[in-house]
């Protein structure tokens, strides 16, 4: 077996020292599948955020079409109830469709978003009123 010898020679000093060329062609493998594994790395981080973006946009795009009346709709009182009658209904709901009791995660979530929703809508209406 022939081993190539590659002498570099560093003018700036003087110095100069043998590399196999064995060694050089194995330090550029490592170098291309460190970057190939960088790049693998990359574009699957953008991929999981672009992911994120879309499914955070699309709960945004739920929760800010929700208005103060449909809110009242989905826990089951009437527009014009009051604070109390809302947290009523809501954990009357929640009692229902609670994950830990059966019931369906998003639904939950809805219902939730749907009460926050509410009282805010419940909470400006008093505002105006005083």
């Amino acid at each position: 077996m022939v081993i190539w010898l590659v002498r570099i020679t560093n003018l700036a000093c003087g110095v100069g020292f043998v590399l196999t060329l064995g060694y050089l062609i194995w330090k550029a493998r490592q170098r291309d599948e460190y970057i190939q594994t960088s790049l693998r790395m990359r574009s699957e981080l953008i991929r999981q955020l672009w992911v994120k973006r879309q499914v955070d946009a699309e709960r945004n795009r739920k929760v800010v079409a929700m208005t103060g009346p449909f809110a009242l709709e989905i826990l089951g009182v009437p527009v014009y109830a009051s604070e109390a009658e809302v947290k009523q209904a809501y954990r009357k709901k929640v009692a229902e469709c609670h994950p830990d009791h059966g019931g369906d995660a998003d639904e939950f979530q809805a219902l939730h978003q749907a009460y926050k929703k509410a009282m805010i809508h419940v909470r400006a209406r008093n505002a105006k009123r005083k």
